[in-house]
């Protein structure tokens, strides 16, 4: 009896802790620039699905590329290599990445990773996000 209440107690909490699933929702586009919708975590795991989502705007034309991270819980280093990887193939073509309201853990990664020039607010990089919003 005490195993049934303990494996219902986990499972509730387990349940309530766990983030959404990870995906990548396309929420504006014009030629040359799109926002990208991240939610949930990436991790080594899902990392690939989100260079795929950042490999298809750049192929498409697309030069300046926001993303939404105010529903993204996690980003470890698999998910900051992709962030640079687009950034580099964008600014090969004058444009940009731009990481836009990250959450205190996304916006900490980035910046321990040293890669502040990505956050949103840094000169270069609002030309990117007034073309998508204005």
């Amino acid at each position: 009896m005490s195993d049934e209440l303990h494996d219902e107690s986990s499972t509730s909490a387990d349940a309530h802790d766990a983030p959404p699933p990870f995906h990548v929702a396309v929420r504006a586009s014009t030629d040359r620039t799109a926002v990208l919708a991240l939610c949930g975590e990436v991790d080594l795991a899902t990392a690939p699905e989100l260079r795929r989502a950042l490999s298809v705007s750049v192929k498409v034309g697309v030069r300046h590329l926001i993303l939404d991270c105010r529903e993204l819980a996690f980003v470890d280093a698999a998910g900051l290599g992709a962030f640079v990887e687009a950034d580099t193939d964008l600014r090969a073509n004058g444009g940009a990445l731009v990481v836009r309201d990250a959450a205190a853990p996304v916006r900490t990664a980035i910046e321990a990773a040293g890669l502040d020039h990505l956050l949103e607010g840094d000169a270069p990089l609002t030309t990117a996000s007034h073309h998508a919003t204005g």
